[in-house]
């Protein structure tokens, strides 16, 4: 899910949901709460301060799976090997076009 500016936000499908900001604003506080919990309490904790908002709780378990399912690809830099670069500051060449 990503905010695409103030009161949209795309979906879990990619179909795109109007909220408020206050909407919102709970959902990421519902979230970073939850990232507080120790992972096998987390989910009662986000159905019980969810406080009845079944649609609440389901985006804010979204999110969670989410993130505990991304990995660490964004932990470690990117890296390269030299050879991999070697010779790209050469300028592109065209390739010849090929014959009818």
């Amino acid at each position: 899910m990503a905010e695409a500016r103030d009161g949209i936000r795309a979906g879990r499908w990619g179909g795109w949901h109007i909220v408020k900001r206050e909407q919102w604003e709970r959902l990421k506080t519902l979230f970073n709460g939850a990232l507080d919990q120790p992972p096998d309490s987390r989910m009662q904790w986000l159905v019980r301060e969810a406080g009845g908002d079944e649609m609440l709780a389901r985006e804010a378990a979204a999110l969670l799976h989410a993130h505990d399912t991304a990995g660490a690809f964004l932990e470690n830099p990117a890296t390269m090997h030299p050879a991999d670069v070697a010779g790209i500051d050469q300028p592109f060449r065209r390739r010849p076009p090929r014959p009818a």
